[in-house]
């Protein structure tokens, strides 16, 4: 489900982020765990996120998601096609938790990757 363009600026907020981009919709995918999952311009990008706590929990649980996760391209060569933070809130994760390791995250990405026709 895509994210509505009148909350692109609370995305933004919540990512304290202009490197959002846009031109790849950033959507909700439920694939038995929700999430969001939102393109960054670049890896370098997606590393420098310092997310506002309180914004990135509305933001997700507007669209009834666990996290969001966010993603950005490394450069041609660089030691991965994409860098993905999984970024989570709620008491049992602190202000932000986060886990880069999050299964259906990367799986909720790849579907949304393929349902695009993005790479």
């Amino acid at each position: 489900t895509p994210v509505e363009r009148s909350d692109y600026p609370a995305l933004a907020a919540a990512l304290r982020s202009d490197a959002i981009d846009f031109d790849a919709e950033p959507c909700a995918v439920d694939n038995g765990a929700p999430w969001l999952v939102v393109r960054l311009t670049s890896a370098d990008a997606c590393v420098g996120l310092t997310p506002d706590p309180a914004a990135l929990a509305a933001i997700v649980h507007r669209y009834g998601a666990h996290g969001l996760a966010a993603y950005g391209p490394h450069a041609d060569g660089g030691p991965a096609t994409f860098e993905i933070r999984c970024l989570m809130t709620g008491d049992a994760f602190g202000p932000v938790g986060e886990d880069p390791v999050t299964g259906s995250a990367n799986a909720a990405l790849a579907g949304m990757l393929t349902r695009q026709q993005r790479r």
